[in-house]
């Protein structure tokens, strides 16, 4: 990839200081996510959190097919047959449904999935950069990019307090 530099002209070609092989690199000026590169300079903050799906509408579900199935049981509807091929009533298709319900509620709280996230923040933008069901993954990363931040940051105090001194002298 041909590196740019903040005056324009091609850049020294830079080893990754770390390359996860997955489309995430961090080098010393860049951190770069699936071809889209952030300046380590403009990112202001960055966190990880956890996204949980909510169980909520499998236990709706579940829930309704629990009420569908206690109809059937109980008679509810009347016995004629609605489906003549089948020779199904209402309280036969109510129970058919409800247990159908009562397993998609069963399997959507079985599968609930915990999402980690690293999110950045720039001058523009707030941005999920990786959502991976991994945490160490995420956390791995993130470690990446506090370390090259906090490198980036000191290289550029000592730059600013050698720019300070040499004005000083002039």
């Amino acid at each position: 990839m041909k590196r740019i530099n903040r005056i324009g002209e091609p850049a020294e070609v830079v080893d990754y200081d770390y390359d996860d092989g997955r489309g995430v690199r961090i080098t010393d000026d860049y951190f770069e996510v699936d071809d889209t590169q952030y300046s380590l300079g403009s990112i202001r903050t960055f966190k990880t959190y956890k996204r949980t799906t909510s169980p909520v509408p499998a236990i709706i579900v579940g829930l309704l097919g629990v009420m569908l199935l206690m109809a059937s049981f109980i008679q509810l509807f009347p016995s004629d047959d609605i489906i003549e091929t089948w020779h199904m009533s209402l309280n036969g298709l109510s129970g058919f449904v409800g247990t159908i319900l009562v397993l998609m509620g069963i399997a959507g709280t079985l599968f609930i999935q915990t999402k980690h996230i690293l999110k950045i923040t720039t001058a523009r933008l707030d941005r999920e950069v990786i959502i991976d069901r991994n945490k160490r993954y995420v956390t791995k990363v993130s470690q990446a990019l506090n370390q090259a931040l906090d490198e980036y940051k000191s290289r550029e105090a000592k730059r600013e307090g050698k720019e300070q001194y040499e004005r000083m002298e002039v």
